[in-house]
């Protein structure tokens, strides 16, 4: 009950904190924004950060993927040696189209450019093939609670990954807000935010894509269910610190690049946070629907 209390109250705290934030930069977003150089949009912390927010979605995205692909391959009766194999080809095809997506995606004219973007790859690289290397043992093992614990998870984010595409989608094009760089230098109408653009000018300044996908890293979150609990709780920890540290990073770089405004990123946290909360809720209902009508 105490338990219950006191969380209600942090929630009640941190939503509080949140809206005078929220507020208080409805008044100020313009003049932030203006107050901010056309040099940092070139600057390698906004320009890392832009490709950080648009890349990172990759690792809920392959959790995903993989999730039911073992979920997949348990069902086949095959050796070790087709498991492997079949293991290989999978993530083969996955990494290959990253690469591709990287090399089509970013024009790379700088060094600092380089250097940010091969960091970028190589840690997602690393993390496939650590998941890739770990979660092929519980087919071997035929470890059905595991891979059924996965499959959940990669429910949970699909749920995730796409109510929070779908609103930030939504909302984009409802409200059609100017951009910053737009706003300053080719002098358009500003709109404060959920004020909507009736002109034949819109733009698709609020809310902020890249800092929700930088923030949905934290669907691996949903996988942390390990047979090591020393390591899963070493991980519960640095999981979150890492994705809000690096999402707030992300929300900065796009207001640095005047791509949006500071309210844009903030209510991009908060749908974020809340379709966090709400997604295992709704897999929960479905599942308890499912076992209900057999």
């Amino acid at each position: 009950m105490r338990k219950n209390i006191k969380g209600n109250y942090l929630y009640i705290t941190a939503l509080s904190i949140f809206l005078v934030f929220f507020i208080t930069f409805t008044f100020l977003d313009l003049k932030i924004s203006k107050s901010i150089s056309n040099e940092m949009n070139n600057h390698w912390f906004s320009q890392t950060f832009d490709m950080y927010g648009k890349t990172i979605i990759i690792v809920p995205i392959y959790l995903i993927f993989f999730g039911y692909f073992i979920k997949l391959m348990s069902f086949v009766n095959l050796v070790k040696k087709a498991i492997r194999a079949f293991n290989v080809l999978f993530n083969i095809i996955f990494i290959f189209t990253i690469t591709t997506y990287f090399y089509y995606e970013f024009d790379i004219n700088s060094l600092a450019k380089i250097i940010s973007l091969s960091l970028i790859y190589v840690f997602i690289f690393i993390f496939i093939v650590l998941i890739a290397f770990n979660w092929i043992k519980l087919i071997y093992n035929n470890d059905q609670i595991a891979i059924n614990k996965i499959v959940y998870a990669a429910n949970i984010s699909i749920i995730f990954l796409f109510i929070g595409f779908l609103n930030v989608e939504l909302f984009k094009n409802l409200f059609g807000r100017i951009r910053p760089n737009e706003v300053i230098e080719n002098d358009q109408s500003f709109f404060y935010v959920f004020q909507i653009n009736f002109s034949s000018k819109r733009g698709k300044s609020f809310p902020s894509g890249h800092t929700l996908s930088a923030g949905q890293l934290i669907a691996v979150f949903y996988f942390l269910d390990l047979k090591n609990k020393r390591l899963e709780s070493i991980l519960k920890k640095v999981i979150p610190v890492f994705v809000i540290i690096f999402t707030l990073l992300t929300a900065i770089s796009r207001v640095t690049m005047h791509k949006h405004f500071p309210t844009d990123v903030l209510f991009s946290m908060l749908i974020l946070v809340v379709y966090y909360l709400l997604s295992p809720i709704i897999i929960k209902k479905i599942y308890e629907r499912k076992i209900k009508n057999g």
